[in-house]
């Protein structure tokens, strides 16, 4: 029996994407003869057909079904076994850097120069996420380190340190009844109009737990990680929405105020503790912490 190749698997594993070997050689830059070649080599191999021609495209067969299920975790460890060596040579290093919604914009810009300036030779590769979606995502080895929102609380094999603490603000339309106070309370948004971000995230998280806790029944007409959209409904006057202070100032249609009863909430940097800790990672947490010192 011939050894098995990876390249067979994954030329495989992207013609299963497609179910269309033009669609696949598009992607690789490879002929279609290449292609098909391959996977008749793979089926001669195991002694299976793998699809089934059709006119509207390819059908995984049940052979087929299995070798995609085995094949993915596969090519999914040699990838992270290239990546994780370049990153010990510090050839074309990368960093896959989990953020929260709320924290791409009040503290990774400002970690990302630091990087920047002090690590250029690696490039970040941000992915916008819930804080416990990053959770997820770094300890199935998909992300390598993340910027959350929440409170101290992470498993054991999980390292962390404060990056800083952010409060919440009230944001609504500058003609809202509400507008004109200083503070409101947690029994002011009762029946309120709401646009919050994502159920994923920290921040509605604890608000929707806070809300049950207290009765409070606001009207959530929207949820969303797009701020842009939560921002122009506001300016709109069509909704307004907690976010974390300084999201949305010095904007003459709105108005903010501080929420009563809303404790600051810690911002942390999370990555998974290992021997020896990867080059991005180390240089991430050393950047991370030169930003606590700036601030």
């Amino acid at each position: 029996m011939a050894p098995l190749k990876l390249q067979q698997l994954y030329y495989f594993e992207k013609i299963c994407k497609y179910r269309n070997i033009t669609r696949a050689s598009e992607e690789l830059l490879v002929s279609q003869p290449a292609l098909t070649s391959a996977i008749k080599s793979l089926e001669e191999e195991f002694g299976v057909e793998l699809f089934i021609r059709r006119s509207k495209g390819m059908e995984l067969t049940e052979a087929g079904e299995l070798l995609l299920t085995l094949s993915v975790p596969l090519l999914e460890h040699v990838q992270n076994v290239e990546r994780e060596m370049k990153n010990f040579g510090h050839t074309h290093a990368q960093l896959r850097l989990g953020v929260a919604p709320l924290n791409s914009t009040l503290v990774f810009p400002y970690i990302f120069q630091l990087m920047q300036e002090q690590y250029p030779d690696i490039s970040i590769q941000m992915i916008e996420s819930g804080s416990q979606r990053s959770l997820v995502l770094l300890k199935d080895n998909k992300l390598d380190a993340c910027i959350i929102s929440g409170h101290e609380d992470f498993p054991s094999d999980i390292c962390s340190f404060e990056l800083t603490q952010i409060s919440f603000e009230f944001y609504t339309h500058a003609d809202h009844p509400l507008a004109k106070q200083e503070s409101i309370t947690l029994g002011d948004l009762d029946g309120e109009t709401l646009a919050l971000l994502e159920d994923e995230t920290y921040l509605t998280s604890s608000l929707t737990l806070l809300f049950r806790q207290h009765g409070i029944s606001p009207h959530v007409i929207m949820k969303t990680n797009q701020l842009t959209a939560i921002g122009q409904l506001t300016r709109q006057g069509v909704t307004s929405t907690i976010l974390f202070a300084g999201m949305m100032k010095d904007d003459p249609s709105l108005a903010h105020c501080p929420v009563k009863g809303l404790d600051p909430i810690p911002i942390f940097l999370v990555w998974k503790d290992s021997r020896p800790l990867p080059y991005p990672v180390s240089c991430l947490v050393k950047a991370s912490r030169s930003f606590i010192d700036t601030k």
